[in-house]
């Protein structure tokens, strides 16, 4: 069989990419799999900022050295890479003084900066406030800004 040895990762990616297994032997007239395991961390922008074309375009390349070989073979995987921030329009929400016989509504936004969807939630709401549309829960689309509404409401 044919020896291989996986894994000539870059250095400034070793906390970020990993190639399972290291080694592998294949034999003739058939194929071995590796698996690239990659775990970016929140540092991977400043760590790996060589590798990135486009502000999130990381490419990664991954040399495989065979036993008795000379050359390399040399492969690049790439991945677009974002973070999960979403923004919201105001830090707090400042009802000011409320009447018990009355509901007080503040608009306020939010903002998906990733390049994925991202699922929200309110949760640990107070009995007295409601968050609209959708009492609080949905998706917000790459980019989305979405208008919500929160109401201070006597019980």
């Amino acid at each position: 069989g044919i020896n291989a040895e996986y894994g000539e990762i870059p250095t400034a990616l070793k906390d970020h990419v990993d190639v399972l297994p290291q080694n592998g032997v294949v034999q003739a007239n058939s194929s071995f799999s590796a698996q690239l395991k990659f775990i970016p961390l929140s540092s991977i922008f400043e760590d790996c900022k060589r590798f990135f074309s486009d502000g999130q375009l990381l490419k990664i390349p991954i040399r495989v050295r065979v036993a008795d070989q000379t050359r390399c073979v040399p492969f690049t995987v790439s991945a677009h890479v974002t973070g999960t921030d979403i923004t919201f329009s105001a830090k707090e929400l400042d009802f000011g003084c409320c009447s018990i016989y009355e509901s007080v509504r503040m608009p306020f936004s939010m903002t998906n900066h990733c390049l994925l969807p991202q699922l929200f939630g309110f949760v640990s709401v107070p009995d007295f406030v409601t968050i609209q549309p959708n009492d609080g829960f949905g998706t917000l689309l790459p980019g989305e800004t979405l208008d919500l509404e929160a109401v201070v409401h006597a019980k």
